[in-house]
């Protein structure tokens, strides 16, 4: 770490830090950590300015890098100012704030006025692998009805698929789609550790760096700095990249992809959903004898499993393209219940549905989504 003299302040008081867990390849691990709080989020730790609404492209889940077709599709926005902050860390990371002094009076981006006092926050990494991301958060842009925008265009999109390779015929793969949701950022801070111990601080203004680190309690300011200072082994990315400015447009800190399958669209889309799947998780003493039928294009389609107390039981390989699910449950010597919905991809994660069996002989029954 550079000596904070040579950088024209001097530390005015104490730290004080904390503590997180471990691991390592730093978009993998960010999405990971961003599914604690919202399942079907993709980070974008190089806060790449191409993650927008409309973004047309696909990436390799395994690695979780969104590949642009160097072609967006005009899509109508809506736009969610919710100004917040986040905090995320994983393996021996601490952080520390101290207040500097500017030997020569500053001009902070952030506000426009003069400073001679700021701050200066450090994080410190104990083991490889660990990082840290946080920020301000501005607020949400998003298409508000995905799979009826994208089929409306679906022609224009499935020639750019051609153009890569990513279409058979008249259908789409899956895992080619669009950026349907971003999460907005007014400056933020993606560091992680490439080796054992090491270090990275970053000084400006009080309020430029409330804002950059996450700790703005208005969360109305764009973030600034005035410089940063890192050991070698550390992998960093800011939001404004540059010094001594500030941006007038936020980044995406992480978003949402739809997905095509053939002429089918799955939203919120995380991996591979080969078909769906319904599981009758039955947790109560009697025997459930079901009856689902949906629709396949034209042709109304009927399943039947019977699932014992206490046992579970799954109908598998829905195709993709069922629709109007009707589910009838017998219980034996009880009642009949029954659910339904209409578009299954659009509520059953990964492509599935969980359906919780309750009921002991001779006492009520219940099933409900799970």
């Amino acid at each position: 770490m550079q000596d904070s003299k040579g950088q024209g302040f001097e530390l005015l008081t104490q730290p004080d830090g904390l503590a997180d867990e471990s691991g390592t390849a730093w978009n993998v691990q960010l999405t990971r950590l961003l599914r604690n709080t919202d399942r079907y989020a993709w980070g974008n730790w190089t806060l790449d300015p191409t993650i927008k609404v409309g973004a047309i492209g696909w990436f390799n889940p395994t690695d979780s890098q969104f590949q642009g077709a160097q072609t967006s599709i005009e899509v109508p926005i809506s736009t969610e100012v919710s100004p917040t902050d986040w905090h995320i860390e994983q393996g021996e990371v601490k952080q520390s704030s101290v207040g500097v002094e500017f030997k020569v009076p500053y001009k902070d981006p952030t506000t426009g006025t003069e400073v001679t006092v700021g701050v200066q926050s450090k994080w410190e990494f104990g083991t490889k692998g660990s990082l840290t991301s946080s920020g301000s958060a501005y607020g949400v842009e998003y298409v508000e009805d995905p799979a009826r925008v994208m089929l409306a265009k679906y022609d224009e999109i499935l020639k750019i698929a051609k153009d890569y390779n990513k279409a058979a015929g008249d259908k789409i793969d899956q895992g080619f789609g669009m950026i349907t949701r971003v999460w907005l950022t007014d400056g933020c801070v993606n560091v992680g550790s490439r080796q054992d111990k090491s270090e990275f601080s970053i000084t400006g203004s009080v309020d430029g760096i409330a804002a950059m680190t996450g700790s703005d309690q208005s969360a109305s300011l764009k973030g600034s700095y005035k410089s940063v200072a890192s050991t070698d082994n550390i992998e960093k990315r800011i939001f404004p990249s540059k010094a001594n400015e500030v941006d007038t447009k936020p980044v995406a800190y992480a978003y949402e992809f739809t997905s095509f399958a053939g002429r089918v669209i799955v939203p919120r889309w995380t991996a591979e959903v080969p078909f769906l799947n319904l599981w009758f998780d039955n947790g109560g003493s009697y025997i459930v004898n079901a009856t689902v039928t949906y629709n396949l294009g034209a042709e109304k389609v009927t399943r039947k499993i019977r699932v014992s107390g206490g046992m579970d039981g799954q109908i598998t390989g829905i195709p993709l393209e069922a629709t109007d699910f009707d589910i009838r449950m017998d219980f034996t010597a009880g009642d009949t219940q029954f659910l339904r919905v209409s578009n299954p991809l659009n509520t059953w994660e990964l492509g599935r549905g969980h359906i919780k069996l309750t009921g002991w002989w001779p006492g009520r029954t219940g099933a409900k989504w799970i």
